[in-house]
């Protein structure tokens, strides 16, 4: 349903709407996304993250390095972050120039860099999340989400220009749309289909 952030269309939108510093390749080794690159010291305890100058969240603000530790302090002190143990090793986390962050480490962790792809966001006056994703929601009915391409997108403007994700009551209407081509991709379909 629409009303789960995790499943259907709210996971949807968060894929396409949110990013995080790094994500991870074909081999599933990670790779800069919001970061430009990263550097880690001899002991594996500090690690040196260079923000890409070019973001920006889709209210236009810089994603600098104070808004990325905001964002992590944030992620940090939720509950999602049980499921990122990377992150569980990070003892702080300092704005160390306007693009530059560091992370200091407790321990070691051959975890971070992966669990850097959480969301990287900012909220707004009235606590709705900002994202950095080459898409923005633009409307969202009880059935229905709209999202369309954001032109400041650092990584160029999508070649989609347009996203609708449309909940159906069940498979078997998922699937009819699909077979009339009124549907280019089903998302969540169960195995058993």
């Amino acid at each position: 349903t629409g009303a789960d952030s995790l499943h259907g269309i709210g996971q949807a939108a968060r894929l396409a709407s949110l990013e995080g510093l790094s994500t991870q390749d074909l081999n599933g080794r990670p790779l800069p996304r919001l970061a430009e690159r990263w550097s880690e010291s001899p002991d594996g305890l500090t690690w040196t993250i260079q923000l890409r100058t070019s973001a920006v969240f889709h209210d236009g603000s810089p994603v600098d390095a104070e808004a990325v530790k905001r964002s992590l302090d944030r992620f940090l002190t939720s509950d999602a972050s049980r499921f990122s143990p990377g992150l569980q090793d990070i003892s702080s986390i300092e704005a160390s120039g306007t693009y530059a962050l560091t992370i200091r480490l407790r321990q070691r962790s051959s975890l971070l860099l992966d669990d850097l792809d959480s969301p990287i966001t900012k909220l707004d006056s009235a606590g709705a999340v900002i994202g950095t994703g080459p898409f923005v929601v633009t409307s969202t009915s009880a059935t229905e989400l709209h999202m369309a391409a954001f032109p400041r997108y650092y990584r160029g403007i999508p070649a989609i220009d347009h996203l609708v994700w449309r909940l159906y009551p069940t498979v078997r209407t998922a699937w009819a749309a699909t077979m009339r081509g009124e549907v280019d991709f089903l998302y969540e379909v169960g195995p058993e289909s």
